[in-house]
C-alpha cells in the first residue's frame, strides 16, 4: 500500500473514534498525516461540515468553532461559504470565505486554499491562511496560519467532517 492509500485508510474508524484519535496525535504526527494526505476533490465540498480546532490553544479549549458551511461551487470553478460559531445552543454563520485548488506554502504538492480575505470581514479574520487535504473518507484536515509582519505564523490544526449522503457513495 503506498503512502497516499495510508492516508485515507488510516482513519476508517468511528467518527467517535477518529475525534478522539486525532485529538490524541502529536503536532509532528499532525504535520505528518498533513503531508501524506490527499488533495481534495472540491465537488465534496458542499453544505454543513463539521469542525474542530486540534491543540491545546484558547479557540481549540473553548470549541466555539464549529466547522464550515459550504455553498454551492462559484463561477470561476471554486467553492465559497462561512465559518460556523456557536455555543451549546446557538449557532452563528460568519466570516465568509471562497477555496480553491492551489501549491500549498506548507508541503510538496497541491491544497484546498481557503481565502478568508473578503472585505466584509474584520482585518483579524482576513489574515487568515488555510489550507486543506484529505487524510480519510469524509475526514479532511487543516493547517491555519495568519499573515502577521508580512510572515505566515502557524495557529493550529483543524478538522472538518462530512456526514455521509449520498453524494460519497
Amino acid at each position: 500500500m503506498g503512502t497516499k492509500d495510508r492516508a485515507i485508510t488510516q482513519w476508517m474508524a468511528s467518527d467517535s473514534d477518529q475525534r478522539a484519535q486525532l485529538r490524541s496525535l502529536s503536532r509532528s504526527a499532525l504535520r505528518g498525516a498533513y503531508n501524506e494526505g490527499l488533495c481534495p476533490d472540491l465537488h465534496l465540498f458542499c453544505g454543513p461540515a463539521d469542525g474542530f480546532v486540534l491543540g491545546d490553544g484558547l479557540i481549540a479549549r473553548l470549541g466555539v468553532w464549529r466547522g464550515k458551511l459550504f455553498d454551492e461551487q462559484t463561477d470561476l470553478g471554486g467553492i465559497s461559504g462561512v465559518n460556523r460559531i456557536g455555543f451549546p445552543r446557538l449557532e452563528f454563520r460568519r466570516y465568509p470565505f471562497t477555496g480553491h485548488i492551489a501549491k500549498s506554502r506548507f508541503r510538496d504538492g497541491d491544497v484546498l486554499f481557503l481565502d478568508h480575505n473578503h472585505p466584509s470581514n474584520p482585518g483579524w479574520v482576513r489574515s487568515f491562511h488555510d489550507e486543506v487535504v484529505q487524510i480519510g473518507d469524509r475526514i479532511f484536515l487543516g493547517q491555519s496560519h495568519r499573515w502577521v509582519q508580512g510572515e505566515l505564523k502557524f495557529v493550529s490544526y483543524f478538522v472538518l467532517t462530512f456526514p455521509e449522503s449520498p453524494r460519497f457513495s
